[in-house]
């Protein structure tokens, strides 16, 4: 029979940092038997089975149409921009909802109207593994709604960590009447068309 889950033998600290600490584990699964795997793990991990929050925002308008909005993060490990969507910790004590809407705050500047688990229930979002083969982190990821023509939308300023470098970048989202069957995207000004399915 195949084994389902997997045994922590022993568990050994390498380092241990601010935010993050490096373990070599000896695990088992099934007959098997890892020695010497790396784990990284968060320092300021809180107790509960996820670690963070992912947002998908997309800025809805009036008279025009809806965009997804994007960040691209400074990464000093690859010491280069990363396109991303908004994301962060979850602060002891506080909802995931609550998370959702501070983060998207600090690092865009707007302010969530509404927010949807991926499955349509607020209360329930998917919990994704973020980097399995080498951290248990995990972050929840919502859909938010934003109301771009609300004034608390109007003059954005964003509220970021002295380590953080963060850009807006904004995808335009339409069906194109005109197009009939096209699925437009528009994506820093290159027109991505796609037949619907």
């Amino acid at each position: 029979m195949e084994a389902k889950e997997g045994q922590i033998l022993e568990e050994r600290v390498l380092f241990q940092g601010k935010w993050l600490s490096l373990y070599q584990v000896d695990t088992k699964i099934g007959e098997k038997v890892i020695k010497n795997y790396e784990v990284v793990k968060r320092t300021t991990h809180i107790d509960k089975p996820f670690d963070g929050v992912t947002v998908i925002p997309i800025v809805k308008f009036k008279e025009k149409k809806s965009h997804l909005l994007l960040i691209s993060q400074y990464r000093p490990p690859i010491n280069q921009f990363c396109l991303e969507f908004p994301a962060g910790l979850i602060e002891d004590g506080e909802t995931l909802l609550d998370c959702c809407r501070r983060e998207v705050k600090e690092e865009t500047g707007y302010t969530i109207d509404r927010l949807i688990g991926m499955p349509g229930d607020e209360r329930s979002a998917p919990v994704v593994h973020i980097s399995p083969w080498i951290s248990k982190q995990t972050s929840v990821v919502y859909l938010a709604i934003i109301d771009g023509d609300a004034e608390e939308n109007q003059n954005l300023k964003q509220s970021l960590d002295p380590a953080e470098v963060i850009n807006l970048h904004t995808c335009l989202l339409y069906t194109s009447d005109a197009a009939d069957d096209l699925l437009c995207v528009d994506l820093g000004g290159r027109r991505i068309i796609k037949k619907k399915k």
